[in-house]
């Protein structure tokens, strides 16, 4: 029977580079170095980030790009857009971490879909607190999954900061639906940083609503 707790992770790396294919799927790119020339990494400007072959993108970053794509095509239109790479980051990563999270295995295939959406959890947590330096937590429970994104570990004085949460959206979007084979589940935002919240927190109803 698969073991249900988290996978321990040794790969080097490549959360980055994972951001940035996603991205690269939605944007041009003269569209991506425009978002990426407007944040505070000046490696990114003077080596090109679209030609590092290890990416070193962080969560620190990421309030910078979203807050780029709000000026860039708008809020509605930015925070959309953060939510549709987000949803292509998801196939990057499970191509490169889909064996090692062991969602890939046929024992996991052949889960329960309850057991399905807590282990995919447990093993999409583990890989965020492996590989970035923001802290997540996910809980399940009998009516909900619950995320607890903590980004202090990156910057402990975040105030007001942009949340990254609609890309994070936009991978939990996609995992449900991969997971599920193609259903749609609800995602509530209960608590946030960008209303001086201390952590961001995502409620999702462990029914689908289609």
């Amino acid at each position: 029977m698969i073991d249900l707790s988290a996978p321990v992770f040794t790969c080097k790396n490549r959360m980055g580079r994972i951001i940035l294919s996603g991205m690269e799927e939605i944007f041009s790119n003269n569209e991506i170095f425009s978002i990426f020339n407007e944040t505070t990494q000046p490696e990114s400007k003077e080596t090109g980030i679209l030609h590092q072959q290890e990416l070193d993108l962080s969560f620190e970053t990421l309030p910078q790009v979203q807050a780029s794509l709000e000026r860039n095509y708008g809020l509605s239109a930015g925070r959309g857009l953060a939510i549709r790479s987000g949803r292509s980051c998801f196939k990057h990563l499970l191509r490169e971490y889909g064996h090692e999270m062991g969602l890939k295995d046929l024992e996991f295939r052949l889960l329960s879909l309850p057991n399905r959406l807590l282990f995919s959890g447990k093993a999409l947590d583990a890989l965020i607190n492996h590989h970035t330096d923001v802290h997540t937590t996910f809980k399940m429970d009998d009516n909900y999954m619950l995320w607890t994104i903590d980004y202090h570990r990156v910057n402990g004085t975040i105030h007001n900061s942009k949340s990254v949460c609609h890309l994070v959206f936009g991978i939990l979007q996609e995992e449900l639906s991969w997971v599920s084979g193609g259903k749609i589940y609800r995602l509530e935002e209960t608590h946030c940083i960008e209303s001086n919240d201390p952590c961001c927190k995502i409620r999702i109803m462990n029914k689908p609503i289609s």
